[in-house]
């Protein structure tokens, strides 16, 4: 197996000892354990220190010493002059610190644990064509790994009695990457014919992730996001952000690996991905057959790609995973049904006849009723609400009929039409003159409609602002 990425805990399993020697308590350090400590030596010092304490004994580094000889462990320390006042205590810890410092040595310990367990999984996976009974007997033994190797105490039960009925199930909300779309921690799929936008979602979402507050109206936890492509050229890439408004620099959380970069997109299985999802990260797979080179119509092959993945979100991260649609039509995805029952959610999404508009329909979900939304794609770039596009068109209309009328005061109906089909035109829009016709007489806007003779209909605009009445 492959070397665990380092994880950088050192400067918090320093200040730990450090305050700890500087007065801290180890009591206070909760279920901190040596083995939670990714420097063994330290992991040594933090257990002398609790031995230590439990008799009562003040900790210092002279105690400290004195009590590493008497173990006969004095000489397992590569470096002893880190027991010196220049050494643990030079950094000058908090001993009121403590407790936080203990708490991130012992998230970087759950995230080793998952790390383990994840690579497990991924090198049982490399060696294929693995028997379904041997595979699920040695996935239920990693998971287990993974809970007695967690920082925390394993509590075990001694018979099927102790185990607590539906009460002890913890009452935790859904945690969500975007609101009522990518759960935290998921293994998402969307699928969709060739060109119906799942690039141009993918992208979007991605950036959004990692530096926007909502996305089409909805909120969003901010993690560092991972666009893995391998199936569009940079000239594609590159268009499609500049017309999201993604700018170059003000993405330092989004990153993008694309086939034009010196070194290959990697498979999913790839140590600098699971590294990645242990921090949480959000990775984009772009797309799904660009991944795997196995038979997508085998629930057996689909199986253990799809654990590739999952891995991914065992180490602590969320996937989501562009697929096609079926061209044969019956269904929202293609290929086996392996790949709708191993994801979290699926959905399916379809472009609309304008060309702008996605509509998002869940086929599956394990958190919530399956959604169904849709949004648009502005001109000026980045997608909203299709509700929110709508009002903003309306909006873009009602200021281009009012920049006329406020240029020509007295303008003809049939007149205004057309000038604002050419003013709207002109900043990028696209509008009927039946549209116009409708926001001309919407009575929601800044003029007035006067009539002069019979038929004659001339409007004006509203001094001071205000709503369009008739006269």
């Amino acid at each position: 197996m492959s070397e665990l990425p380092v994880h950088d805990t050192l400067d918090a399993e320093r200040a730990v000892l450090g305050g700890i020697l500087r007065g801290g308590k180890v009591r206070h350090c909760g279920e901190l354990e040596s083995g939670d400590f990714s420097n063994r030596q330290y992991g040594l010092l933090f257990g002398v220190c609790a031995a230590l304490e439990e008799d009562g004994t003040l900790i210092d580094p002279v105690t400290v010493t004195d009590k590493l000889i008497e173990l006969g462990q004095f000489d397992l320390l590569k470096d002893p002059i880190d027991l010196t006042v220049g050494g643990l205590v030079e950094c000058q810890p908090r001993p009121e610190g403590v407790p936080f410092y203990a708490g991130v040595v012992r998230k970087g310990a759950a995230r080793r644990a998952r790390l383990r367990v994840a690579y497990s999984l991924l090198e049982h996976a490399k060696e294929g064509n693995v028997d379904p009974e041997e595979w699920d007997s040695f996935t239920t033994t990693r998971v287990q790994m993974l809970s007695e190797s967690r920082p925390a105490r394993c509590h075990r039960y001694r018979s099927v009695g102790e185990i607590p009925g539906v009460e002890g199930i913890p009452n935790e909300p859904v945690r969500w990457l975007v609101e009522g779309f990518i759960p935290r921690g998921a293994f998402v799929g969307l699928s969709g014919e060739p060109s119906c936008g799942k690039t141009w979602l993918g992208i979007a979402v991605g950036a959004a992730i990692a530096q926007q507050p909502l996305f089409c109206g909805r909120r969003i936890s901010n993690a560092p996001a991972l666009y893995v492509d391998r199936e569009n050229p940079p000239a594609v890439a590159r268009t499609r952000a500049r017309l999201l408004g993604i700018d170059a620099g003000s993405n330092g959380d989004f990153k993008y690996w694309g086939l034009w970069l010196p070194e290959q997109p990697p498979m999913p299985t790839d140590a600098r991905l699971l590294e990645f999802a242990a921090r949480g990260g959000l990775l984009i797979f772009d797309s799904m057959i660009r991944f795997h080179s196995s038979n997508e119509n085998s629930n057996d092959e689909m199986g253990l790609v799809n654990s590739w993945f999952r891995a991914l979100v065992a180490a602590g991260g969320t996937v989501l995973l562009l697929h096609h649609k079926s061209d044969k039509g019956e269904k929202a995805y293609r290929g086996a049904s392996e790949i709708l029952a191993g994801c979290d959610c699926l959905y399916s999404l379809v472009k609309r006849e304008d060309n702008r508009t996605l509509e998002v329909h869940g086929i599956k979900n394990r958190f919530i009723e399956e959604p169904h939304f849709a949004i648009e794609r502005l001109p000026q770039g980045g997608f909203v609400a299709a509700d929110t596009a709508r009002d903003l068109a309306a909006q873009s209309l009602e200021e281009t009929i009012g920049e006329v009328i406020a240029g020509q005061p007295g303008i003809s109906k049939s007149t205004l039409e057309t000038v604002a089909v050419q003013r709207a035109k002109a900043k990028g829009r696209s509008f009927t003159r039946a549209e116009i016709r409708v926001a001309i007489d919407s009575g929601r806007a800044p003029w007035k409609a006067v009539h002069e003779g019979a038929n004659a209909v001339r409007y004006y605009p509203v001094e001071g602002g205000g709503k369009a009445h008739v006269q």
